[in-house]
Parts: structure tokens; C-alpha cells; sequence
């Protein structure tokens, strides 16, 4: 947790420059929009937004893109974040879809049946239970 908190710091201290013009032309449009509701409007945006973002199934995956990721965006020069996001969204989505469904699209399990005697019915007794004689014939 402490290293995606570095992270973060790290990307608005580099990136700063970038993402504000963005933040405030969004704010502007909910503002300019909805009035008075505007920054209301926003907020819920934002949660909507940060939610589509979080997936407990997908957190494994998840972390993984967005350290990868963010390693790249820590070391992409300054004025470059765009073209980072634009590389790399794609993959940042799919990292949302949770490992159990990733997993069987991808990787199709086959469980082979063990083999089993096919013993007469006569070799079972009333309590359905396989007779000791039969497993020595």
C-alpha cells in the first residue's frame, strides 16, 4: 500500500502539469452543465469512475497492471502521460476482468476420470458397500 501511495505522489509531483488542465476542463463541463448541482455531479462522476476501477475478484491482476503501468508512467518524461494512456488502457481494462474468468477463457482445465471397475451387482452388498471377495477376483 505504501509503495502505490509513493506511486501515486510520484505521478502527480511528474504528471502534475498534465492532468490538471484535464481535471478542471471536467469540473468545468459539470459545472457549466448542471449549475449548481455541478460539482455534486462531478463527485458522482469521479466515485463512478474510481469504482469502475475496483474489482475484488481482480485485484491480483489488477495490481499487477497498475504497478507495471505506473513504473512506466514514473519514468515517462514529462508531457508524455498522454501517450502512456493511450498505450496502455486497454490492457489496464482488461486487468479488471477477475482471475476465475480470465482463467477459463484462456487456460480450458481437463480433469480425466479415474478408472473405476464396473464390478456386478451381485459383488455389492445391502448396504451398497463393494464385498471383499470381489476385489480379489
Amino acid at each position: 500500500m505504501v509503495d502505490a501511495v509513493d506511486n501515486y505522489n510520484a505521478l502527480l509531483a511528474d504528471h502534475g502539469a498534465e492532468i490538471r488542465p484535464a481535471y478542471l476542463a471536467l469540473q468545468n463541463y459539470f459545472k457549466r452543465t448542471q449549475g449548481a448541482a455541478g460539482m455534486k455531479a462531478f463527485d458522482a462522476y469521479n466515485t463512478r469512475t474510481y469504482n469502475g476501477f475496483s474489482s475484488l475478484y481482480a485485484l491480483n491482476g489488477f495490481c499487477h497492471a497498475a504497478a507495471r503501468i505506473g513504473r512506466e508512467v514514473m519514468f515517462a518524461p514529462r508531457g508524455q502521460l498522454l501517450n502512456v494512456a493511450r498505450l496502455h488502457m486497454q490492457e489496464f481494462r482488461n486487468s479488471l476482468i477477475p482471475a476465475r474468468d480470465r482463467f477459463w477463457l484462456t487456460q480450458p482445465t481437463f480433469v480425466q476420470s479415474p478408472y473405476i471397475a464396473d464390478y456386478p451387482a451381485k459383488c455389492y452388498d445391502k448396504n451398497r458397500e463393494l464385498k471383499k471377495r470381489c476385489l480379489r477376483d
